[in-house]
This record gives structure tokens, sequence and C-alpha cells, in this order.
């Protein structure tokens, strides 16, 4: 697990170019695969011919900041959710008073903390309610029901309560499905460059304090997963190159946000393209991925802004 780093796989993959005889490779790579190629790019500019990546990473993956980063849009979202209940309170009856709703909603986030329900394979806690109150608008419904079966002292029975059940892992995530997310690997590649410290003293400390400025969902992400990790790899660091670079970012995502996107464009140079909607990694699906099919035939760049989905 300790070779598995961004820098390790771009020399994997100038590997691959050069057993194929190629000069320059073209790299298009989205979400986790850009933390690859802004790799590739520092080290290998030269043998870049052009490259595209949508909804990066950031050029660090300094933990704590970046699950702020995650929580504050979380938080966010949280309000607008809340909003939203608000004004369908003839569906749901929480109230038309959006602060008296959040402060419940975030009291029952305190009230799972202390007292968790267990029902078979379901826990419910305070991570289940911060995860239910970051669900994506088009998971507002369901989120809502779960939240006021649980207020009422009732099992939720949606998808955002079932994802919570225990899973069975095998030792290393090695045999995790080869379909899905090997979640060892994974977590190997992002914590093994993670240049702060991360004893578990230092990175609860740190989500304490991301708790206090968000309290509906602060401190629920990605650094628990990284405390005490064993190794610790220096990152080769990002830096601005030559060959033809694109980053496109989500305005409004919230699992690689929009700000990582700038952070990736100011490391890295190139040419920035905002896109317009809340959705991950879905530059492919739309319209203005003819876009990209141009950046790769012609080398033409694109700047400003375009609609993503609806």
């Amino acid at each position: 697990m300790r070779r598995l780093t961004p820098t390790n796989i771009a020399r994997d993959i100038d590997t691959l170019r050069n057993a194929l005889g190629a000069e320059k490779i073209d790299f298009f790579g989205e979400s986790f695969d850009t933390g690859t190629g802004l790799a590739y790019r520092s080290l290998f500019d030269e043998r870049v011919n052009r490259m595209w990546l949508d909804s990066p990473v950031p050029p660090v993956f300094d933990h704590s900041a970046m699950d702020g980063a995650i929580e504050a849009l979380g938080e966010r979202g949280f309000k607008d959710f809340c909003r939203w209940l608000a004004e369908h309170d003839h569906d749901f009856h929480l109230g038309t008073d959006k602060a008296a709703i959040e402060a419940g909603l975030v009291a029952l986030r305190e009230e799972l903390d202390r007292a968790p329900r267990v029902s078979g394979d379901l826990r419910l806690d305070g991570q289940w309610a911060a995860g239910v109150f970051s669900s994506p608008r088009d998971g507002w419904v369901d989120a809502a029901n779960d939240l006021v079966t649980v207020i009422d002292g009732g099992t939720p029975g949606s998808a955002a309560a079932s994802s919570s059940a225990a899973t069975v892992r095998r030792p290393y995530g090695l045999g995790d499905p080869l379909d899905g997310l090997n979640a060892l690997q994974y977590n190997a590649m992002l914590c093994n460059v993670d240049p702060t410290p991360t004893d578990f003293p230092h990175l609860w400390s740190a989500a304490q304090v991301r708790r206090a400025a968000h309290p509906a969902v602060g401190g629920a992400y990605i650094s628990p997963w990284c405390a005490d990790w064993p190794v610790h790899t220096p990152p080769t660091p990002v830096v601005r190159g030559n060959s033809p670079l694109q980053i496109s970012g989500h305005l409004d995502e919230g699992i690689t946000p929009y700000v990582w996107a700038e952070q990736a464009h100011e490391a890295a140079g190139g040419t920035f393209l905002t896109v317009r909607d809340d959705v991950h990694a879905s530059l492919k699906n739309l319209p203005c991925g003819a876009r990209v099919v141009e950046f790769f035939r012609t080398g033409k760049a694109t700047s400003g802004s375009c609609p993503g989905v609806k």
C-alpha cells in the first residue's frame, strides 16, 4: 500500500507510454484520476500532448482543508434544504420557520451522537444525520421522510438509511469487487501523501473546529480514514507546465468542490472552464462535452462557462 501514490501511478503511465513507443500522450481524467494527471504533467510535462481534467482534486491532499471545503458546501446545502422544508410544511410538518428547523435538526444530530439508535445492522447516529443533511437536491424528499420517521421514533427505510448498514470487508480491501471502489486502496492514494499531521489527536481537534463552524455536517468527512496512517511519502509538488491543459470545475458540486478546481488551476495553470451544475464529473454527458473532443482534436481551449445538468 505504501507505493500507491499519484506520483508512482504517473510513473507507471509513463512506462506504458515508453513501451508503446509514443513520444507524447493525451490524458483525460476526472475526479480521482486528476491527481494522477496533475502528477504526470508535473513530472513529464514535455511528454503531454493535451490534458483535460474534470472535477479535479486539489494539488495538495491536506485532509483537514479538504474536509473543510466539502463541509462548507454541505452546510450551505443544509440551509437550502431547511428552507425547502419550511416551504413544504404541508408535506412534512416540521414548521414554517427555517431557523427553527435548522436548530431542531442540529439538535437531532447532537441527540443521536449522545444516544445512537441501533436497529439490526442500521446505526442511527450523528454521522448518519450529517449524511442525510447533505443529501443532494434530488434526494430531499427521501431525506425529509427519513428525518420525520426518526423524529417520530421510527426506523427509516430509504436508500439513505440502508446505505449505512454494516458491510463485510476482506483484509486490506483486496477482495473488494473489481467493478466497485476499493476503499483501502483509495484511502492509500490519499493518505500516503498528506503532508499534514495525521495523528488522531490532530485530526480530532481539526474535526471539532469544523463541527463548531458547521454544526449540521461539520467533522464528518474524510479525515478519520487517515488517522494514524502509518505511511508518509513526500508528494510531487504540482507545478505549472507548458503543455496544453484544460481544467473544468462544477460550480455547486459537493464531491470535489469548485474551490479544488480553482486551486488546481492556480497551481498547474492552463485554461479554466466553469460548468454550471452540481453534478460530479458530468462534463462527458453534457452538450458542452463536445468542447473536450474539439480540444483533443485541435488543441482549442475553452474558458468562461457552460450549462450543466438541469
